[in-house]
């Protein structure tokens, strides 16, 4: 077998793998509700939730949106559990931040860890699967 046509059939395989893994996911793709409450390290008072909807499927599994000024270092996908690692830059310098959610069929919970210029904070959030995605019809 020449080295090209091995290098085709283990692409193949892995990209076979790789859909296996996505779709033992346990998330129904779709239209979700977030509610983010965020916890300041050194503040007393508590701030208000915030919530907002998003389009999850499993090609798009965080639920926070990056701008252009930021990046996703690595992410991994481990059973219904997705992690990541992301860096922005802010005005006021770098801004990192690293994520886990667990995905539980229509709901998933999880947290983020954002540090920037001192500042620690940790997002906790849950979620609800509301209906199909407006913008990709498809996605259910």
């Amino acid at each position: 077998m020449s080295r090209m046509r091995a290098c085709v059939i283990v692409a193949l395989l892995m990209a076979g793998l790789s859909a296996a893994v996505l779709s033992e996911v346990n998330m129904r793709e779709g239209n979700w509700e977030m509610t983010v409450k965020a916890e300041l390290k050194g503040v007393f008072f508590k701030m208000p939730a915030v919530k907002y909807a998003v389009c999850l499927t499993r090609g798009s599994m965080n639920p926070k949106r990056y701008d252009e000024k930021c990046r996703i270092l690595s992410s991994k996908l481990q059973g219904s559990t997705y992690n990541w690692v992301a860096e922005c830059t802010t005005d006021d310098g770098i801004m990192r931040s690293d994520g886990s959610i667990t995905y539980r069929g229509e709901t998933l919970d999880g947290y983020i860890n954002v540090v920037s210029g001192g500042m620690q904070m940790r997002q906790r959030m849950t979620g609800r699967w509301i209906g199909p995605c407006a913008d990709r019809g498809a996605a259910e």
